[in-house]
């Protein structure tokens, strides 16, 4: 998932650590991505938003030629 943020802003709840770099825009993935996006749409992180969802992809594919 990509976050866009405050650059520089560094986003901690004691367990959970992350920083934005200079061109705010945070790619995260697993855990820390389910997390920070809880927040946002918890009201509890304003400023950050969500700007591409990561899609679930199928865990097989099935390639018929």
């Amino acid at each position: 998932m990509k976050f866009k943020g405050i650059p520089g802003l560094t986003v901690t709840d004691g367990e959970n650590s992350v920083e934005f770099p200079h061109n705010g825009i945070l790619e995260l993935k697993g855990k820390q991505a389910k997390w920070l996006k809880g927040l946002i749409e918890s009201g509890k992180l304003k400023g950050v938003k969500v700007l591409e969802e990561q899609e679930v992809k199928p865990e097989k594919e099935d390639d018929k030629g």
